[in-house]
């Protein structure tokens, strides 16, 4: 892979890397791997670059819609610059785009990624993203909007856990999960609409001298801010955020967007915290039997480390249970045998 971006890279426009002269390929590296996508660091003519490529042959469109995402909000400053697409798949084997490299660690690897000063700087970013303006200048999906595509989500990954998994009483134990999620009763609640970059996790967010920028926008999609708020509020960090941590969040936040009704708005977020449960859950169980089936790349699979997928639907069950959506019993199940 290295070859074939070094020889694409020569053979570029240089203007379209926002460059003067003759192209320059000083080095192609690669830093890093995503479940959808290879990161290379690449140096061209002395400046950093991230080209970024499509490992997963069944979602075509989605470079296209993170580099038309990053287009749309380019302006606001919190995320890569977007320089070049290719999805044609003429001159390279896989569609990918090719943007800034931001410096610094993404907030995985920082010490205090709940520090007071990094949450603060959390609500501000989020707000920035939900206030854009959607002029119709980018056609984005709608995602994980309304609590019942959430319900519709879990039962389709729950329909692919049922035929892969044979442990009967481990289906069933979910099974009752989702069932008393489909009976809560849940209040009318905002529709406005906002943008998504559909996946605002530690690992997504760059902490580069005192300011935090979102990467990965391939999920990007338009949501309700109460599901977005809560899914940061449950799963950020792998511990989510502590009832100060929700707080200093939200300052921020409203500092930046107006929320009429504010105690209306927190208790929206709130309602929506079970789905992002057990979505998670639901999700990350089905992501390990594919893993198992060998429905990825082969390159994501060679390097793919199982055994944090493992961990991470441990956490989920042990978080469910904590909120009353699963059976304790779950907890005494070997995921390795089981799944």
């Amino acid at each position: 892979m290295i070859n074939l971006i070094r020889e694409y890279l020569e053979k570029i426009d240089a203007q379209k890397l926002g460059l003067k002269g003759n192209i320059r390929v000083q080095s192609v590296k690669s830093i890093g791997m995503g479940k959808s996508n290879i990161n290379y660091l690449v140096i061209v003519n002395d400046k950093k670059f991230l080209f970024r490529v499509n490992i997963e042959p069944r979602n075509s469109t989605k470079s296209r819609r993170e580099y038309e995402s990053l287009k749309l909000i380019q302006k606001f400053g919190i995320a890569p610059i977007p320089y070049f697409i290719d999805d044609s798949m003429v001159n390279f084997p896989n569609s990918f785009i090719i943007i800034d490299y931001l410096e610094g660690k993404s907030l995985d690897h920082h010490p205090y990624p709940h520090s007071k000063k990094i949450i603060k700087q959390l609500g501000k970013l989020c707000a920035k993203l939900h206030s854009i303006n959607l002029d119709g200048t980018i056609k984005l999906k709608y995602s994980r909007c309304s609590k019942n595509n959430y319900l519709e989500l879990i039962n389709n990954e729950f329909s692919y856990i049922q035929n892969h998994i044979r442990n009967n009483e481990f289906k069933e134990k979910i099974k009752e999960a989702v069932k008393k999620l489909e009976k809560i009763k849940n209040a009318n609640i905002s529709r406005e609409k906002v943008f998504s970059q559909g996946d605002f996790c530690e690992q997504n967010i760059i902490y580069y001298k005192y300011e935090c920028y979102l990467i990965d926008f391939e999920d990007a999609s338009l949501t309700y801010p109460a599901a977005e708020l809560a899914r940061i509020f449950v799963d950020f960090g792998r511990g989510g955020f502590n009832s100060l941590e929700r707080k200093d969040f939200l300052r921020e936040y409203y500092k930046i967007r107006n929320i009429a009704n504010k105690i209306k708005f927190e208790k929206e977020v709130e309602s929506f915290e079970p789905y992002i449960l057990l979505f998670g859950l639901v999700w990350s169980i089905a992501h390990i039997i594919r893993i198992r089936n060998k429905e990825f790349d082969k390159e994501f699979l060679k390097n793919n480390n199982i055994r944090k997928d493992y961990s991470y639907t441990e956490y989920c069950i042990k978080k469910a249970i904590k909120n009353n959506l699963l059976d304790k019993s779950l907890i005494n199940f070997d995921l390795e045998r089981t799944i």
